[in-house]
């Protein structure tokens, strides 16, 4: 340092200002290459949405093409075909194809179907007289349409349910058909006398709180509302002979809300699932304390330590009312005997994630997502 006339200190500082600068190229090169591979990623990742869109379209394309060749010869399958052609996009929201829209309507037409006119806008949901003779269906704009189809010559105009001025969230027939429940995203549930011109029958409502699965008895004596969200508070609702008004008793409170309301089809029990992981019970000709039951593992993981609480799947009476099965999106599926007095002794763990049993119990089916049903024959 001393020959070349320059301090140590200098030296020391150049140096230092040598590596300051090595290190910023390191560090600017690092994040040019970092940036690179990220946008290689994202442009990776587009392709592969760009080719998953393709396919889809592709598998829509050819099943309204299977739709349209099965039309003449086997009408019913047509309709799946042209059904499942138009699912294959609405699933991911995305347009629908011309040819899947066409061949849906072409199958409907074929089918001997006929179109529901006179509406407007999309429809929310869709409600049948258990009767006949009725169809009930509610559009975004939130208005509700009655149609009588008592005969081959439906009525183009509907019956519209006056003064309802939001988005409907259900429509459930009451079982003798006179009543439709009406539930709304501002938390009320409407019921309508629809034995005539629809007029209002009763309000359900309850400070604080906001209902949704409107659920009526098989015997129609009672109806069971769900609270919404948090707190959610299960209501079970009667009229009282006295003055017809419509009253309710909450029978049980969920922290973190409800998934499913179910009356067995004999109307002597009501069941419902929610959050924490539980099954609520009641016996209806008692109304004495519910029976509660936990499903096995909480629909847990139990391969692994992690604590993974399965998606709630189905609730289902058996017809006589003796058995409640559970199923989760796990593909487990829960059969409890009621008859007993220890539910957990009694549980019979199967697969499957939907459950249906035939009208005089001897059968149950489960569904999974492996596309299989297994039917299995209800003993004693």
């Amino acid at each position: 340092a001393g020959m070349l006339g320059v301090s140590f200190d200098t030296l020391k500082q150049r140096d230092t200002q040598r590596r300051v600068r090595r290190l910023q190229v390191i560090l600017a090169t690092a994040i040019l290459v970092t940036l690179a591979f990220a946008a290689l990623s994202w442009f990776a990742f587009q392709a592969q949405l760009t080719a998953q869109r393709q396919m889809r379209r592709a598998r829509s394309l050819a099943l309204a093409a299977q739709a349209e060749a099965n039309r003449s010869a086997y009408p019913q399958r047509s309709l799946l075909l042209a059904v499942e052609s138009v699912q294959t996009s609405l699933a991911h929201r995305e347009n629908v194809s011309p040819s899947a829209e066409q061949a849906l309507r072409n199958s409907l037409a074929s089918i001997g179907g006929r179109p529901l006119v006179g509406r407007s806008g999309p429809l929310k949901c869709v409600a049948v007289s258990p009767l006949g003779g009725a169809l009930a269906a509610a559009s975004e704009e939130g208005l509700v349409g009655i149609w009588d189809t008592s005969d081959d010559n439906i009525v183009v105009t509907p019956q519209l349910l006056p003064g309802i001025r939001t988005n409907v969230e259900q429509l459930v027939y009451s079982p003798d058909g006179s009543l439709l429940a009406v539930a709304g995203m501002d938390g009320k549930v409407s019921l309508w006398d629809v034995t005539a011109s629809p007029s209002v029958a009763a309000i359900l409502q309850e400070p604080g709180e906001l209902l949704s699965l409107p659920t009526f008895s098989s015997d129609g004596k009672w109806l069971a509302t769900a609270g919404k969200g948090t707190n959610a508070i299960v209501r079970l609702w009667s009229k009282r002979a006295a003055d017809s008004q419509w009253t309710s008793t909450a029978i049980a409170e969920y922290e973190g809300g409800i998934d499913a309301l179910v009356f067995s089809p004999n109307s002597e029990r009501l069941a419902s699932f929610g959050s924490p992981y539980k099954i609520v019970i009641w016996d209806l000709k008692t109304l004495g304390p519910p029976r509660e039951y936990e499903p096995p593992n909480g629909g847990r993981d139990v391969s692994s330590d992690n604590v993974v609480v399965a998606p709630f799947s189905d609730l289902a009476f058996s017809p006589d009312g003796r058995w409640l099965v559970f199923a989760n999106q796990q593909q487990t599926a829960v059969f409890v005997d009621l008859s007993k007095p220890d539910l957990r002794a009694s549980e019979q763990i199967t697969r499957g994630d939907v459950v249906a049993f035939s009208p005089d119990g001897r059968w149950c089916a489960l569904g999974d997502e492996g596309e299989y049903i297994t039917l299995l024959r209800m003993g004693d």
